[in-house]
């Protein structure tokens, strides 16, 4: 009887290191050993908050999303008043340091008084070589232009 319990006990240890390695290996961050360009590309595809929201997860996320290739100022991604869109834009674009952007758009309702801080986001998406530009800031006025070049 002492045999079987040994055996029993034997067992469960075996069984609990096993547990115990398993749960190391799959515990591991592997998606933080990937090289900064797949994981530009996985942020790429997020959208831009989510990707912003990344940066809390560690040292090393910290700025990936700094160069992701899309920038997609949507209001639809929640409720927020014009000061602090326009705060946020300026924001992201002041920490952006991608080489280019594939994308950039802009979709919420501005009126003249933010003319100046469109400019600038103009200014920005041209000097950073984008390549599909759209400008969506009120019900009746849409600027959408592809570049190639």
């Amino acid at each position: 009887m002492k045999l079987t319990i040994d055996r029993m006990r034997k067992k469960t240890r075996l069984t609990q290191t096993k547990i115990e390695e398993g749960i190391s290996h799959y515990g591991e961050d592997r998606i933080s050993d990937f090289p900064d360009e797949i994981l530009v590309l996985m942020l790429s595809r997020l959208t831009l908050r989510e990707a912003v929201r990344t940066s809390v997860l560690s040292k090393r996320w910290r700025y990936v999303w700094t160069c992701i290739s899309v920038l997609n100022f949507d209001a639809a991604v929640g409720n927020i008043g014009k000061t602090d869109f326009v705060n946020w834009v300026y924001c992201v674009l002041e920490q952006y340091k991608g080489p280019n952007i594939d994308e950039f758009r802009v979709n919420f309702d501005l009126r003249n008084k933010h003319r100046s801080d469109i400019d600038r986001w103009v200014e920005f998406a041209l000097s950073s070589r984008v390549h599909t530009f759209e400008l969506n800031i009120s019900q009746t006025i849409r600027f959408h232009v592809n570049y190639w070049g």
